[in-house]
């Protein structure tokens, strides 16, 4: 019924949800083990919003060209469509309509650049920048009105902090900075691997991070906390 009620509110709830999924010190192991399906196992969004999404960011990043989409899509299988455009300079060969995963402000989709480089795609839903922001100013609110009346529950300093730190995750600019310097600082580091964010295409197209779409290189791979599958492949530590 929480899960239900949180994905129905969207927005800042599906996060604090997923903060909530970290805390198995203070929480049941049954509250934990539904509230870890906020994590990326969210209901997806329709493939039609992922297209329009992508169709708007490259058209603002190149306002001299006619981006348009075909109302033709070619279906490889159940899962893949060719999305064709009238403009050569469209930077994928293929997207894959089901994404790997969906998560509060985002899904990511497997796809091939031009060229052949497979990559993984994040979009960002869409409208959902306006409600975190709505639904931080209400939470700042409700914690100003309640720090009045009980002065001994001040959380605004807590709160201003993480606020701040919220809204820098529907930028995806900011978050490619912090890929790009994490892989950086972890280069040297025998057995870890970040993935490389793609700014172009192999012929030189560029695909730059914008605020709602990040195309990174596609690693294979689960998750830490996949214990069973990481215990299969001869993982232990």
């Amino acid at each position: 019924l929480v899960c239900s009620q949180i994905l129905a509110l969207e927005g800042l709830w599906v996060k604090l949800g997923q903060y909530m999924s970290t805390r198995a010190d203070v929480l049941p192991d049954v509250w934990v083990s539904h509230l870890l399906e906020l994590q990326d196992a969210m209901p997806a969004k329709p493939f039609s919003e992922v297209q329009a999404t992508l169709e708007e960011e490259f058209s603002a990043s190149h306002p001299s060209r006619s981006w348009r989409c075909s109302k033709k899509i070619a279906h490889h299988s159940n899962k893949d469509a060719t999305i064709v455009h009238e403009d050569s300079a469209w930077p994928f060969d293929r997207i894959e309509e089901e994404p790997l995963g969906t998560a509060s402000i985002a899904q990511v989709h497997r796809a091939w650049l031009k060229g052949g480089d497979e990559v993984v795609v994040k979009v960002q839903h869409r409208g959902v920048e306006d409600v975190i922001l709505q639904d931080l100013d209400n939470a700042i609110y409700l914690c100003e009105e309640y720090a009045k009346s009980n002065p001994r529950y001040d959380f605004r300093d807590i709160l201003n902090e993480w606020c701040a730190e919220t809204k820098k995750e529907v930028d995806f600019i900011h978050e490619a900075s912090n890929t790009e310097r994490v892989a950086a600082n972890l280069k040297n580091i025998q057995g870890v691997r970040v993935p490389r964010v793609i700014r172009s295409t192999r012929d030189g197209q560029p695909i730059e991070p914008t605020r709602r779409v990040l195309v990174l290189e596609y690693i294979d791979g689960v998750k830490p906390t996949d214990v069973g599958t990481l215990q299969s492949w001869g993982v232990s530590g």
